[in-house]
């Protein structure tokens, strides 16, 4: 590979002044001409045309999600960075307000988010729930709406929240389809203790914790009442 073929990293890619390793390992598997090179090193030379730049990956990261089943690992831990960078420019007295944009738009258009338990199904923030929030109970890790650990943190969390991640409220939707799953519960066994107490939860959750308007079928005509 010519040099002059080659792109160069800039500086503090995703908040690091020497880029993380999951960020090269997710480039690498996209087999992009790319050179790296300590930062101390970077100032002696002069690629402006050839240089990617912070917003240069977050696009070919997400443009290419379908591409990293294979780097799971470093793909998830993008997704961390991704959310820190995020949630720190927001709090900059000179954020980096393009970056930040980018990757908040990026954040609700695409299924990116990885969930519990094991983080090989992504969802849109929109589409993932706050494990502490009160009607987080009515999930289960294997329904795939929480996000893995280590996006459990405060930090990822909150920028998740921003993302438009469920934590104050559900919609009608995903109401309708947990009181679906109770009345499977509730067919399997009439003293099923779990599907009587999520029961108990899903009216409560109803009540102030459901978002848009109620559809014109669904719950009012589901029997999940024991």
């Amino acid at each position: 590979m010519a040099l002059r073929e080659s792109k160069f990293l800039d500086t503090n890619i995703l908040g690091h002044e020497d880029t993380p390793s999951c960020v090269l390992d997710v480039l690498h598997k996209l087999d992009l001409p790319l050179v790296n090179l300590p930062s101390s090193y970077k100032d002696h030379f002069s690629f402006s045309k050839e240089l990617l730049k912070e917003e240069d990956v977050v696009k070919i990261f997400f443009n290419n999600l379908s591409k990293l089943e294979t780097v799971q690992s470093s793909r998830n831990e993008v997704v961390y960075h991704l959310l820190k960078t995020y949630y720190v420019s927001q709090r900059e007295t000179k954020p980096k307000e393009k970056v930040c944009q980018l990757i908040k738009k990026k954040l609700e258009s695409h299924a990116c988010i990885p969930t519990a338990p094991d983080g090989s199904v992504l969802r849109k923030c929109t589409d993932i729930v706050d494990p502490k929030a009160t009607f987080s109970k009515l999930f289960e890790e294997s329904d795939h709406r929480f996000p893995i650990e280590r996006l459990a943190d405060d930090l990822p969390i909150t920028a998740l929240k921003h993302a438009g991640m469920m934590h104050s409220s559900i919609t009608w939707e995903l109401a309708t389809d947990r009181a679906q799953s109770i009345k499977n519960l509730m067919t399997e066994s009439s003293l099923n203790l779990k599907a009587l107490q999520q029961v108990s939860l899903i009216l409560s959750t109803m009540s102030s914790n459901v978002s848009g308007e109620p559809p014109s079928n669904g719950l009012t005509i589901m029997k999940i009442f024991p």
